[in-house]
């Protein structure tokens, strides 16, 4: 097994751990209806998270997540509430993902700003334009608008106790993780990750991989406010309020490395599973709100030193067989 595999197998083994822990701790962990929730939670960190994982593997971040959420979900609110098509809906809530997602790399590619500072303040606009597009009364005081829309309606459902949310999060990790390890694009983020000058040189076209990833991020954000506008009916002035930094912890969790060139989408998935595992447990014991902050806080600190030194000490380790 090599490192990435064996740093995937600690990580479904962590999911499969805590998933014990809760089970037999709580009677009521393992209840189909409290299994649907935690999938239906998960799925919406986890789409997010799945393209955020391309972005970090390159070696960048996206802080503009959660503006990109509520963006795309306040568009699709109006949208579904003035009786548009709901494939029409999901299309543009989409599009509005993959356009901000390119306007993202623009601002690191060509502007060369920081990913941090660009995404960051990107991340404010995109919400303040998100909120001018949420639903109001004649005083100008924000509304919980009801959308009644079936197309849209429809994707809020579930099949058995499997939320359509979930099955399509699964469906886009898999074809994000071809994508990530069996084309030239996979290999190129990868590259550009490890070694951006080295890639560079060796004839990649940085910008290019960085901008799809960026694109791709911004689809799976649009997707998950899709999925978000269609459960709950509406699109809340919190839409999307901290997904980033939830989708972030997800990627680390799960293994991705923030330096870049290490992970996958499959590693966002269990991440994404692990953290709204963890969260759901400590809800049911009654944990608390700050209590679980520094919870997850401090889980996030010591998975990203625990890949620090569990990466530092496989490579010692075949420097040594190797010699």
């Amino acid at each position: 097994m090599n490192i990435k595999q064996i740093r995937l197998l600690i990580s479904l083994l962590l999911v499969v751990a805590v998933a014990l822990f809760f089970g037999l701790t709580s009677n009521s962990f393992f209840t189909m209806s409290n299994i649907s929730q935690l999938l239906r939670e998960s799925a919406y960190i986890g789409t997010i998270a799945i393209g955020m994982s391309g972005v970090i593997i390159s070696g960048n971040i996206d802080l503009s997540a959660g503006g990109i959420v509520c963006f795309s979900g306040c568009i699709l609110a109006r949208l579904a509430h003035a009786g548009a098509p709901g494939v029409v809906c999901v299309i543009l809530a989409i599009a509005v993902g993959v356009g901000l997602g390119f306007i993202n790399s623009v601002l690191v590619n060509h502007l060369h700003i920081a990913p941090f500072v660009a995404t960051l303040a990107a991340g404010f606009a995109y919400t303040g334009l998100g909120l001018i597009f949420t639903f109001r009364d004649k005083m100008g005081r924000q509304l919980n608008q009801s959308i009644k829309n079936p197309g849209v309606e429809f994707l809020g459902g579930k099949v058995g106790i499997i939320y359509y949310s979930v099955i399509v999060w699964l469906i886009l990790a898999f074809i994000i993780y071809f994508l990530q390890t069996r084309t030239r694009f996979g290999m190129h983020t990868y590259a550009v990750g490890s070694n951006e000058k080295s890639a560079q040189m060796s004839g990649v076209r940085i910008y290019r991989i960085k901008a799809i990833n960026y694109m791709i991020c911004g689809a799976m954000c649009g997707v998950a406010s899709v999925f978000t506008v269609a459960y709950n009916h509406t699109a809340t002035p919190s839409l999307g309020n901290a997904m980033e930094f939830q989708a972030i912890a997800a990627c680390v969790i799960g293994g991705i490395v923030m330096s870049g060139g290490f992970g996958s989408s499959i590693s966002a998935v269990l991440g994404s599973v692990f953290f709204m595992m963890l969260t759901n447990g400590m809800l049911k014991y009654g944990l608390n709100v700050d209590w679980q902050k520094m919870v997850q806080g401090a889980l996030i600190i010591i998975a990203t030193s625990f890949d620090a030194q569990f990466t530092r000490a496989y490579t010692a380790r075949m420097r040594k067989k190797n010699n």
